[in-house]
């Protein structure tokens, strides 16, 4: 189980650790953001030390398009490491939909509640 915080806020941030990386960092939890796994901002991308797998066009919440850089690595989710597509943003860290996929979340929405996210089981 990944245990998580909601923050001042009021939005759910779990942890989130990359391959090859020490550092735990803390992302928002974006149930309306898809086509990629993570939304890091440059500045981490670059302490990470992630190398550019090329661009990608995303319809935004305000039908506009926009073009990102993307990086393919690997992040510890649940019972391992699984690959995922990190976008580079400005300054915002979401996690997206598409990484919590197969994952029940519970949250206690207020500043300083809990956030549990499980791995779902099938069969």
């Amino acid at each position: 189980m990944i245990i998580g915080r909601v923050n001042e806020y009021n939005e759910a941030m779990t942890p989130v650790q990359m391959r090859g990386s020490n550092r735990r960092f803390e992302v928002i939890i974006d149930t309306g953001f898809q086509g990629a796994d993570l939304l890091l901002p440059r500045d981490v991308i670059i302490q990470l030390g992630l190398t550019p797998a090329g661009d990608m066009v995303l319809d935004l919440a305000n039908e506009q398009e926009a073009t990102f850089n993307f990086y393919n690595d690997e992040v510890m989710w649940h019972r391992g490491f699984r690959q995922v597509k990190v976008l580079e943003s400005a300054d915002s860290s979401l996690a997206s939909a598409d990484l919590l996929a197969g994952s029940r979340i519970i949250i206690d929405m207020t500043p300083g509640g809990m956030v549990f996210i499980a791995e779902m089981f099938s069969g």
